[in-house]
């Protein structure tokens, strides 16, 4: 989303939810991923960004 003409930010959220068997057992891990970044254009061939993901697991395996 474009915040003014030099300065855009985005952002992202999934979540998965495995489910995973073989010889050694079973589990049912899950995890949710947050991307944030920001884009500030200081001319036309230059711009500096920064980003940042969180990740959190839970469940088991085995």
């Amino acid at each position: 989303m474009a915040m003014t003409q030099a300065l855009s930010i985005a952002a992202s959220y999934a979540h998965t939810d495995g489910s995973v068997s073989g010889l050694n057992g079973s589990g049912d891990p899950k995890w949710h991923t947050v991307l944030v970044q920001g884009d500030y254009s200081l001319s036309k061939r230059t711009d500096v960004y920064l980003e940042g993901v969180y990740q959190h697991a839970s469940g088991e395996l085995g």
